[in-house]
């Protein structure tokens, strides 16, 4: 007598020989202590995609902040440039940052949180300061 297709999964289930579902993995998958730090990639991120735009566009539009002699003779120290908008990008990015980063540690407690401030911030400023290395003009 032939068996049937249910009695076949039945009796390799019994067995314990089912075959198993692949499963796809993700390569990298957020954990929770993971995401804590995401606010922290802003600067960097935001410093690769910057430096083009500031070389082709930011830069031709203001100028670079040097010093310059205009055409009445008079020398030119302090105006809107390059320099500025980053300094401006710099303080933007370093608000918008804190600001995410505090948020993220609300589910921390009272030590765990004061710690992970003081760490995020000392790296934020690192990474802001880097930000602005590759950004600045002379």
């Amino acid at each position: 007598m032939k068996q049937k297709y249910a009695d076949t999964i039945r009796t390799k289930v019994e067995a314990g020989t089912h075959p198993t579902q692949k499963v796809n993995r993700v390569p990298f998958r957020p954990n929770p202590f993971n995401r804590l730090f995401w606010p922290i990639l802003i600067s960097p991120v935001f410093t690769l995609l910057y430096t083009p735009l500031n070389r082709y566009i930011v830069l031709p539009l203001f100028g670079s902040g040097r010093p310059y002699t205009d055409l009445s003779g008079k020398y030119i120290e302090d105006y809107f440039s390059a320099n500025s908008v980053a300094l401006i990008l710099f303080y933007l990015l370093f608000a918008a940052s804190e600001f995410f980063i505090f948020r993220t540690s609300k589910k921390l407690t009272r030590w765990k949180r004061l710690i992970f401030l003081i760490g995020c911030t000392v790296i934020n400023l690192l990474t802001a300061i880097l930000f602005l290395e590759f950004t600045l003009w002379e």
